[in-house]
Formats: C-alpha cells, structure tokens, sequence
C-alpha cells in the first residue's frame, strides 16, 4: 500500500487539528489528556494518569522526607532487629534473604530505584534483584511491615 499522509507522524497535535489548535486550547487552559489512538474512555485515562500521579507523589513525598537507600537500609535493619551489615550482605543465611528481599522490594516500589541500580548496589545480578522484590513483596504483606512507621 502506499503512504498515507493522515495515518503518519503527528499523533496529538494531528488529532487535535493541528499546532494552531492546540496553542488555542492551551490559551483557554483545555489540556488534552489524550486522543483517539489511546484505547479506553476518557474515564479510563484519567483513572491511568491519577494512579502514574499517585506513585509519583508518594515518591516525592519519601524522598523530600529524606528517604533514599540508605535510610531504607536502616528502617530494614530495625524492623528486623538485625545489623545494618547484615542487610547489605550476601548469603543464604533466612534473614539475610529476608533483609536483601525487602530491601529489592521497598527500594524499587517505594523508592523507584530499578532493578539495575539495586544490583550494582547489592552486587547480584539483575534477575535476582528482581526476584527478590517479588520475594520482598510476600514478605511485607505477610508480616504487615511498611516502610513509613505510620502508613
């Protein structure tokens, strides 16, 4: 088939007629949440992008709370009664799994550090990284532990 120039490029400023007709949303403050190419209602990008909002405020909220690795590090280390260097080191001893699991899974959901960064950190691999988290999440709604004291 031949090209077609109304299905290439474009994308938003296409759907909405063009960049004149977006500068004129824009002066009379109608933000597009999305367009035609986007399955689902608006009802449904809304829902999307207030839950993307909520992830990101409560990453903010932990960070400017001073909240980064090493505080998780910490909190790990007296939710479990163990020492902060035992968190960090390796083993296969329960509580060293438990702590490193935890700490993959708190750092990487709360914290929005990736498996990638966690690995270079922890000195394991990616894929055991990410194992752990998911390890780490069974340990946390089992035994009820939250990174904030009060959430």
């Amino acid at each position: 088939m031949e090209k077609r120039l109304d299905l290439i490029g474009g994308g938003l400023v296409r759907s909405a007629g063009g960049w004149d007709a977006l500068k004129g949303l824009r002066k009379i403050k109608a933000y597009m949440k999305g367009d035609e190419r986007i399955l689902g209602d608006s009802d449904f990008v809304e829902t999307v992008l207030k839950a993307c909002q909520d992830k990101f405020d409560r990453k903010y909220l932990l960070k400017s709370g001073g909240y980064d690795f090493d505080t998780v590090v910490d909190r790990i280390a007296k939710v479990l009664g163990i020492n902060r260097s035992e968190v960090l080191s390796s083993g296969r001893q329960p509580h060293k799994v438990h702590a490193r699991s935890l700490l993959c899974f708190w750092a990487s959901r709360e914290l929005g550090m990736s498996m990638v960064q966690l690995s270079k950190r922890l000195k394991i691999s990616q894929p055991t990284a990410s194992q752990s988290a998911t390890r780490g999440e069974k340990i946390a709604k089992e035994n009820k532990l939250k990174l904030l004291k009060n959430k």
